[in-house]
């Protein structure tokens, strides 16, 4: 049996949970280049087999590990080490904007790196945050006046292909922890590709008020920017590409790079799998970000607005 040197080996052989993983993986591959399923007796047949020969047989391993668990003071440290002390000159100046945006979404609302970028299971898909899954709303209730982002998550693990079954985060403004809001972050990259029809500016920001009767006002993108991905990748000369997906590996390496730069390594590599019970503490990659969510409803969360000054 072949061992894989960065994940899943605990002890002498693979562990149970890569070897599935791995089988999950070939499966997609079988369905996406011959369109064969397997069918359910035969993926009981296959868990049986796992179950009773390989994990029986002490052919795979059932250790488990600990992994590290950073709080939220290593997000804080790490952003304003981006923007204050990290010397590093990288190939473009928007990749610490996006690296600041993509923990800011997988700190508040325990996001995979495959749901907001592309994912290695779905390489060349072009997939993962594009536009027009973000709303940019000006809400002014009594309860809450200020700027908000909701952000569908059309790429959810398991539920890529059921668009009705797309989670919906919103997040809020933070107006006293600028480095710390993710719709200042959004804004850095939006405001960058001139995405909006009437929005470019600070200054068209605060002019911008809710129509009569309504609460809200909502930001119009142009029709070009709809399908553009948030996050994109750069050419090796340090030009921004148009229209391409930022990757696994290069958000990886960045996040990585970082890490040991600003001397948290130790926290700081990341991982595709999230195991089911640490999202709920809102799991960020192996950069797991511990942020007490709110109790939801199966298709809509929220931060309440100041959330994170009373952490």
């Amino acid at each position: 049996m072949r061992l894989w040197k960065e994940t899943g080996l605990l002890e002498n052989n693979v562990t149970d949970v890569t070897v599935r993983n791995r089988l999950a993986c070939l499966k997609r591959a079988v369905k996406l280049h011959t369109q064969y399923q397997y069918t359910p007796l035969q993926n009981a047949e296959i868990d049986k087999y796992i179950a009773k020969v390989l994990v029986s047989g002490k052919l795979v391993s059932t250790s488990a590990c600990s992994k590290p668990l950073a709080p939220l003071a290593v997000a804080e440290d790490i952003i304003r080490f981006l923007f204050t002390c990290d010397e590093y000159r990288g190939l473009h100046f928007r990749l610490r904007n996006q690296l600041a945006f993509a923990i800011q979404l997988m700190l508040l609302i325990g996001v995979r790196p495959g749901e907001i970028i592309e994912s290695d299971a779905w390489h060349r898909s072009n997939e993962g945050l594009h536009y027009k899954d973000i709303e940019l709303i000006h809400q002014r209730t009594a309860t809450y006046q200020g700027w908000l982002i909701c952000v569908k998550l059309r790429n959810h693990k398991g539920h890529r292909k059921y668009k009705k079954h797309a989670p919906t985060m919103v997040l809020y403004e933070e107006p006293l922890m600028r480095y710390m809001c993710p719709v200042t972050w959004f804004l850095s990259l939006a405001f960058a590709d001139d995405v909006f029809q009437n929005l470019s500016s600070h200054e068209d920001l605060t002019k911008a008020r809710p129509p009569a009767g309504s609460s809200l006002y909502r930001a119009r993108y142009k029709k070009d920017a709809l399908d553009r991905p948030i996050m994109r990748n750069t050419r090796a000369d340090g030009t921004l590409f148009a229209d391409r997906i930022w990757t696994y590996d290069c958000f990886n390496t960045a996040l990585r790079g970082v890490g040991q730069r600003a001397e948290e390594s130790d926290c700081t590599t990341t991982s595709n799998a999230v195991r089911p019970q640490r999202r709920r503490d809102c799991a960020i990659l192996r950069l797991r970000l511990c942020w007490n969510r709110q109790p939801i409803d199966n298709t809509r969360t929220r931060t309440t607005p100041g959330a994170l000054q009373r952490l």
